[in-house]
């Protein structure tokens, strides 16, 4: 072949893959934006009121209407553009393990082409916990609340006093015999059991853990830290990796407060602490800061699910007192306490505003919102009575304890429960979700 006709048909060749290049481009072009990923915290839908839908797509979007969005089930939200992302924030939290269908019509800012994008996201399970008294070794039960798909028992072959649960991992008070008492983990390892305390002489109360921060935090009284017996200090341990030496909460003086209630301060690493003088903290003690005075109180009731805001009882009027500025350290301007209304021993508030309590015969359980007043549960079996009334971190469920007719007191020093308790959990609208064997549900 001579050089001239290879050169030509070399030529030719090239401008074929030219062309066809061009075509292929082209046809790229028109086509409509394809959805590239999708991102949603399963904890955040069900946590929040400000969660997140994001749509990632190929090209560049034009910007999306509401109208372009479909929610099923109905869910109030807003939608926003920028560039090829659209995202879609819910206002409402949804209930644990639902899941919800999002319908999006988006058209591409180059050419106009149109495409329909259909995607479910779910929400985070929540695992549940119960104790169960044995006198051969007391057990920890547990399932996920909506799928039940993954029941765990704990055979602890201890005396459990309390409990607390953080993800897979169970971290107990235990008697050891003699007085002596014991901090552990179950599942933080290798080995099935570790020692966080050792036994010793003296008492650890008011177990609690942070499901978001990943802390732990117990009273303890009579135990000895750093050469000195504590004296009903709150002691907090950061539990990321690992559980760290516990850090007591002190006041600005150094000196440890003398610790009545506590909690943690929900999706931080803040402490409400109630010292044995009826005053009322604010301490982040994992940043060294020093404690914030909210005020004199009764006690302390909880957080508000729809808000976050801490509630404290004072002479029988619950007040709620925002603590997020001073857990990130703003301003002090948020301490100004709001009434809620009064407070009854025993009542838990839900999210929506209400209230859930015992009746006076601890046979029903009530529900008070907007004034009104309405039965939601009631056992099946009228001797049953109603123990503890605990709601879930979003407040959209309420564990209930159920102590059968007759049922014997477990004689247990600490914590003392009765024999065959059980506990259902029960949705806003009196519908049973679960039930376990077992007393003292780990949202109490």
């Amino acid at each position: 072949m001579s050089a001239s006709r290879f050169r030509a048909r070399t030529l030719a060749l090239c401008a074929a893959v030219a062309v066809a290049a061009s075509s292929l481009a082209a046809a790229s072009a028109l086509q409509p934006p394809k959805l590239t990923a999708l991102e949603f915290s399963p904890a955040a839908l069900t946590d929040t009121d400000t969660a997140r839908v994001v749509l990632r797509f190929t090209q560049t979007v034009r910007e999306v209407q509401p109208a372009d969005v479909t929610l099923t089930p109905s869910v109030a939200h807003t939608v926003s553009t920028d560039g090829a992302a659209v995202t879609v924030r819910l206002s409402e939290r949804i209930d644990y393990g639902a899941k919800i269908r999002v319908e999006l019509r988006v058209a591409s800012a180059a050419t106009g082409s149109v495409a329909d994008v259909t995607r479910a996201v779910a929400a985070q399970d929540i695992r549940v916990r119960t104790l169960v008294r044995d006198d051969a070794g007391d057990r920890i039960v547990s399932n996920d609340l909506v799928g039940g798909a993954r029941p765990r028992e704990i055979q602890t072959n201890r005396r459990v006093q309390e409990y607390a649960g953080l993800d897979d991992r169970v971290f107990t008070v235990t008697d050891a015999g003699g007085g002596a008492v014991e901090l552990g983990e179950f599942g933080g390892g290798e080995r099935p059991y570790t020692p966080l305390i050792p036994a010793e002489l003296g008492s650890l109360t008011q177990l609690r853990a942070d499901t978001t921060g990943k802390f732990i935090g117990v009273v303890a009284s009579g135990i000895e830290l750093a050469g000195r017996q504590t004296e009903n200090e709150l002691l907090v341990m950061d539990a990321r990796s690992g559980v760290a030496p516990p850090v007591t909460v002190s006041g600005s003086d150094g000196i440890p407060l003398r610790v009545r209630d506590w909690r943690f301060v929900p999706g931080g690493i803040g402490v409400a602490v109630l010292d044995e003088d009826g005053e009322l903290w604010l301490a982040t003690p994992a940043l060294g800061r020093d404690p914030v005075p909210l005020g004199p109180a009764d006690g302390i009731v909880g957080f508000l699910p729809d808000t976050g805001e801490l509630v404290a009882d004072l002479s029988g009027v619950a007040r709620a007192i925002d603590v997020s500025g001073l857990v990130s350290g703003g301003a002090g301007s948020e301490r100004e306490a709001r009434v809620v209304e009064r407070h009854l021993p025993g009542e838990v508030f839900t999210a929506g505003g209400g209230r859930v309590a015992r009746s006076g015969d601890a046979h029903r359980l009530l529900l008070m919102i907007d004034g009104a007043e309405q039965e939601v549960f009631a056992p099946t079996h009228s001797g049953t009575r109603i123990g503890a009334i605990c709601p879930a971190p979003n407040g959209s469920v309420v564990a209930v304890e159920l102590i059968s007719a007759g049922a014997e007191p477990d004689a247990r020093p600490v914590l003392p429960a009765f024999r065959g308790t059980t506990t259902v959990y029960i949705d806003a609208h009196g519908g049973e979700l679960r039930s376990s064997i077992g007393f003292a549900p780990d949202w109490c």
